[in-house]
């Protein structure tokens, strides 16, 4: 439970180094993952109706809400967008490449194993 007296999810904790990694610049990991856990547990202590039994939870959602606060930048329709993108990637660099069908697919390819963080 922790500093704030709430629960955090497997899923939070990881939404949290992954989205802070990529969104927050200025501090390294695993400090800003830290931040972003400790923001979204206080922000779940002052948000809990004081009659609840149970403690809060901590979930991915939490952790976008705080990136998207700190960054200003809409996290969850961003990584929506990205992913309608990327699987359209391979097609819409085809409209403008002709002739190099095997470059634009091994590009394609290349890019999405990038962006989702596959190596």
């Amino acid at each position: 439970r922790g500093h704030h007296r709430v629960e955090y999810t497997p899923s939070s904790v990881e939404a949290a180094a992954r989205l802070s990694d990529r969104y927050i610049n200025d501090r390294f990991l695993p400090d800003k993952a830290i931040d972003v856990l400790d923001e979204a547990g206080a922000m779940a202590t002052l948000t809990r109706n004081r009659f609840d039994i149970e403690p809060p939870t901590v979930t991915d959602q939490s952790i976008t809400d705080i990136i998207s606060q700190w960054t200003n930048i809409p996290v969850g329709k961003l990584e929506m967008d990205e992913m309608d993108r990327l699987q359209l990637l391979e097609e819409n660099l085809g409209r403008r490449v002709k002739g190099q069908e095997r470059a634009v697919r091994t590009v394609s390819k290349a890019i999405r194993r990038a962006r989702t963080g596959i190596r």
